[in-house]
């Protein structure tokens, strides 16, 4: 294989291309070869992408004045080997082309442009396409609202880019939106949610931040550095807010019903299960913040019961009066 080390992306897969069409053997020539690319390009930019293959690749391109087109002289291999996938691989494509159909315009175009380098590099253009398994394949996964997509590009870039960024961020327990400079360091999808770890000018400490509370972000234009002991397995890792708020071990009691499904998920890394006389799961596990996992608690209604530690037994007791109360 040549060094391709002065070819671009575009260059490379507008020659992969070419190279194809010839291979197939319907002796095309530069015009008609201009009109299979969207746009169309021009039959000067396939002449010279044709020189190109020839002094780069060394192909051996002829042309066949009689029917006004290329060929390669034959029992050659393929210059550009076909980009070819592991079923694995394949059913991550899909799950992902599934994902952003429910994503805003803005997103959901990125996706498909990079969809589509990727089929100008299979054997077979339509393996990649979700409409090819219609209903037998499904995701149900929480796509953040539209308009929070701009939070989420301009933290990508962020990162990306190692710039500091200025939030506006609705917390829960203030009564007021805040404004801080936050330097983000990693994004994590976790427990059906995005979060943001980074250095917190204000608190002077790393934290997490649930995205979809970022209401403003803007880059700051001034660089940082991440703390170099920084690792996000460790650090989200320790419960489900992430504040670094130590608190007792949580243990809870779910029903019989609950007791397989739950004693097959891993929901920490430290996390204890056993399974009691009458059926029920016993479930242990560290938390940092009572305030992330009260709503996790809830969502199973009566099938679980809070055993330790007290404040937060009482806190979710307080809950779901709250919640009988408002329901009246």
């Amino acid at each position: 294989m040549p060094r391709l080390k002065n070819l671009d992306q575009t260059t490379l897969l507008r020659l992969y291309r070419i190279d194809r069409a010839i291979r197939g053997g319907e002796y095309p020539n530069c015009t008609t070869l201009a009109k299979q690319f969207d746009p169309p390009l021009s039959a000067r930019t396939i002449a010279r992408d044709i020189e190109t293959l020839k002094k780069q690749f060394q192909a051996e391109i002829f042309y066949d004045p009689k029917r006004n087109g290329y060929y390669y002289a034959a029992g050659r291999e393929p210059l550009l080997q076909e980009l070819t996938f592991a079923d694995g691989e394949l059913l991550a494509l899909l799950l992902i082309e599934r994902l952003f159909t429910r994503a805003d315009p803005q997103t959901r175009n990125i996706f498909t442009r990079v969809l589509n380098k990727i089929k100008m590099l299979t054997p077979d253009k339509t393996i990649l396409s979700a409409e090819n398994i219609g209903d037998l394949l499904s995701v149900d996964f929480k796509i953040p609202e539209s308009e929070n997509f701009g939070v989420y590009h301009t933290l990508l870039e962020a990162l990306r880019r190692k710039v500091s960024t200025h939030i506006l961020y609705a917390d829960p327990q203030r009564d007021s939106p805040a404004r801080f400079e936050f330097d983000p360091y990693h994004l994590r999808y976790n427990k059906a949610d995005w979060y943001v770890a980074g250095y917190c000018h204000s608190t002077n400490k790393i934290r997490a931040l649930a995205v979809a509370n970022i209401k403003r972000i803007k880059l700051s234009g001034v660089n940082f550095r991440a703390a170099a002991d920084f690792d996000p397995a460790v650090f989200f890792g320790r419960g489900w807010s992430y504040s670094r708020k130590e608190i007792s071990a949580v243990k809870l009691r779910f029903a019989p019903q609950l007791a397989q499904w739950l004693g097959e998920k891993i929901w920490h890394p430290a996390q204890k299960t056993s399974t009691l006389p009458n059926g029920s799961l016993l479930l242990e596990l560290p938390v940092e913040e009572n305030s992330g996992v009260i709503d996790w608690i809830l969502s199973f209604g009566g099938k679980v019961e809070v055993l330790e530690p007290r404040e937060l037994r009482e806190a979710v007791q307080r809950e779901a009066l709250a919640i009988l109360k408002n329901t009246h």
